[in-house]
């Protein structure tokens, strides 16, 4: 099952594929559809309101890992004032993956807890067949930001233990790349 949107006069809807072929009333019955129904109206009401993503305008390309696409020579951009405070502070979080076994129900919005706690939400997941677990993307404070780091993620109304991995997760010397 994928989940699908489409929007239509400037309004996002939401649904799976079972909404899309009109199967969603032969489904009602099951209770385990219908939290995944629920799910996923959810989480578009969070695309429609712009509430989703790797990166919002609230969050800095530095935070992001991005900072490598930064222009700092150019003599003045929008935010570039804003970016070297946040260079000369220090970041407040950086954008990790969390890698889980979520049974492939990983698509972003899911609340990230650390010690009983709620500290942020995936901002985006899905299953990563190359490595054989779902993969969650989440701004965590630089403390919580370091590998190994272990966490919980509320999926589908249960708690998933999670693992900070660092970054690129396939090939982290880019051998493959260079073949």
């Amino acid at each position: 099952m994928y989940r699908c949107g489409s929007g239509r006069k400037g309004e996002l809807t939401s649904g799976t594929t079972f909404h899309s072929v009109g199967l969603v009333s032969q489904f009602r019955t099951s209770p385990a559809l219908m939290k995944i129904m629920n799910y996923t109206i959810n989480l578009y009401s969070e695309l429609a309101k712009g509430e989703a993503g790797d990166i919002t305008p609230e969050d800095s390309p530095l935070e992001a890992g991005l900072g490598m696409f930064v222009c700092w020579s150019k003599p003045d951009f929008i935010g570039k004032e804003a970016l070297e405070k946040i260079q000369k502070q220090g970041l407040s979080s950086r954008l990790v993956a969390l890698t889980m076994d979520a049974g492939g129900n990983l698509y972003g919005g899911e609340s990230v807890f650390a010690n009983g706690r709620v500290i942020d939400r995936i901002r985006s997941g899905s299953y990563g067949y190359s490595i054989g677990r779902d993969i969650g993307l989440v701004y965590l404070p630089p403390a919580l930001a370091k590998d190994g780091t272990e966490l919980e993620v509320q999926v589908m109304g249960e708690r998933v233990k999670a693992k900070v991995a660092n970054l690129p997760l396939v090939d982290p010397k880019g051998q493959k790349l260079k073949a």
